[in-house]
């Protein structure tokens, strides 16, 4: 059986390369027979490749224009690309394909048609190929453009064989916008980062080292729920709390999730703490990430951390690092919710510098149960590898219902 995992695995975002390699690890240990080949719905086809460069511009220059603006100038050049790329990248890799699944991340988001136009061009091309198209451990976004809700309507409305979705709040707002299929909650495979990249039972020696997570502003302000944050303001709040932490009697190692603009602002707040601290090592630069495995490692490393980007605490709770949240999409409270941890997600955009300390000394005297830890990270394991059963029988029941069909319809779910 070929699978074809629609997703974003390459992105400079190193949370989406942990999903997709989470996923592809279990199902493939846990389904030998199943070939599977991913497709990155941006058409990069390795990490490291795209706008990684250029993007910090990129974002500076969309966040100051106005939002109906912004919109038709970003889909009139992404149209072009669609139309003349994407939809030949999509067609190669699920050639011969007997299903595909769309997922995860929150890709059911309308970011100025960025994932509207794409996602309609991949259900275009199943369509026409025949493939069954599922939806596995994806986010469905608070807000949507008329044209973009238009385009995720015509795709995946009533055309999407199954829909397992990563949190309640995607759930409802599948089930109220495109069902059927009523959808199912699942787990974000990134809980299962210690299990695809052990830790080796990492020994700290000497005194804890907090992770900050660093995340260019203009990166949340584009995507947030809660827009607004200024860069001088969170640069120097950054540079404020690392200097806290070190009088609080920890070391501090800066670190982004990968993208090239979220490692260019991290410089910034890097330049911004006191150069003594900076001299004694007392808080470390962030370094360069290539690979989602680099990331986790890091993650895996650290004490505790305090980060913006989901899959940064994501990776802290299944390595069973304290980790406290800050809000500014919906996405994080869901997760933080999901595993009990609602008390260390901050919800305001611009916390205070003692809240943030605090509420970390609070998690690292608490510690995360090791128990639950394991019990979700077993159930995450095991709901991808029932995933792989059940597609595997709906595509055998299909084929014996419909042997002379190059593809497989999309009567009945796996579900």
């Amino acid at each position: 059986m070929k699978l074809v995992l629609l997703n974003l695995k390459f992105s400079p975002n190193l949370g989406d390369g942990i999903i997709a390699e989470c996923m592809e690890g279990v199902l493939q240990a846990s389904h030998p027979g199943i070939s599977i080949v991913t497709c990155d719905i941006a058409g990069r086809t390795d990490y490291g490749q795209g706008i990684n460069r250029s993007r910090a511009f990129l974002l500076a220059l969309l966040e100051r224009l106005p939002a109906g603006l912004r919109r038709t100038i970003v889909a009139s050049c992404l149209k072009p690309v669609v139309q003349l790329r994407l939809q030949r990248h999509y067609r190669r890799s699920m050639n011969g394909a007997d299903v595909a699944l769309l997922g995860g991340g929150q890709i059911i988001a309308d970011s100025d048609l960025n994932f509207p136009l794409k996602i309609a061009a991949v259900a275009g091309v199943a369509s026409d190929l025949d493939i069954p198209l599922g939806i596995f451990a994806a986010g469905v976004g608070t807000q949507c453009s008329p044209a973009g809700m238009k385009l995720f309507q015509g795709a995946l409305s009533s055309k999407v064989f199954a829909a397992w979705l990563r949190d309640k709040r995607s759930l409802q707002r599948w089930n109220d916008v495109f069902a059927p299929p009523s959808g199912t909650v699942v787990n974000d495979p990134g809980l299962l980062a210690s299990v695809i990249w052990p830790s080796g039972g990492l020994v700290q020696n000497g005194r804890a080292t907090i992770g900050v997570g660093v995340t260019n502003p203009s990166t949340l302000n584009l995507h947030a729920d809660r827009p607004g944050l200024d860069h001088a303001r969170w640069r120097q709040l950054l540079a404020s709390l690392s200097e806290e932490l070190v009088q609080r009697g920890y070391k501090v190692q800066l670190f982004t999730n990968g993208a090239r603009d979220d490692l260019s602002f991290a410089e910034t707040v890097y330049g911004s703490v006191c150069a003594k601290l900076r001299a004694a090592d007392e808080v470390l630069a962030a370094p360069v990430l290539h690979r989602p495995s680099e990331l986790a490692h890091l993650i895996a490393s650290l004490d505790g951390l305090i980060a913006h980007r989901l899959h940064a605490c994501i990776a802290a709770y299944s390595y069973g690092v304290p980790h406290v949240g800050l809000g500014w999409d919906h996405k994080l409270e869901s997760f933080f919710g999901s595993v009990g941890r609602q008390a260390y997600m901050l919800a305001d955009t611009e916390p205070k510098i003692g809240d943030m300390v605090d509420l970390l000394e609070r998690g690292l005297a608490e510690g995360i149960s090791r128990a639950e830890r394991l019990k979700t990270i077993d159930a995450t394991r095991l709901q991808i590898e029932d995933l792989g059963s059940r597609l595997t029988a709906f595509v055998r029941s299909d084929l014996a219902a419909n042997p002379a069909q190059p593809g497989y319809h999309r009567s009945g779910s796996p579900a």
